[in-house]
């Protein structure tokens, strides 16, 4: 991996940047006092990446906790309910769901190609 392609390195200014190498160095720091580190993907679609840290528990899909007091969220954002009339204007099954996380970085020419690809499609998309 190029070190351009790093996280820190793709967000906004340097002030930014550093906040966030912060970020994620204070998270690896956490992560020697665990057992187990959960995470969103599986052996099929990142062996390599997974090889490294062998504490790591790869789930796809949301996590169910049964005892919860308050819902569940899986975003750092706040939810936004605007596009619910839109959806309910639509046959079952007709939208593109497109998801790329809380953190995504694309470069110019990946952004392009979705964007290609989404219009191509001829489909409506959220």
């Amino acid at each position: 991996m190029h070190p351009k392609n790093f996280l820190w390195v793709s967000l906004g200014d340097f002030s930014t940047q550093k906040i966030t190498f912060e970020y994620a160095k204070r998270n690896i720091k956490a992560t020697e006092n665990v057992e187990w580190l959960i995470c969103n993907t599986s052996f099929d679609l990142e062996p390599g990446a997974l090889s490294f840290v062998p504490h790591i528990l790869p789930i796809i899909g949301p996590l169910s906790a049964t005892n919860q007091l308050e819902p569940l969220t899986a975003s750092f954002w706040p939810e936004d309910e605007t596009c619910l009339k839109w959806l309910d204007q639509h046959q079952p099954g007709s939208i593109l769901y497109v998801a790329f996380g809380s953190f995504t970085v694309f470069d110019p020419v990946q952004f392009h190609e979705l964007a290609l690809g989404l219009e191509l499609s001829k489909k409506p998309f959220l």
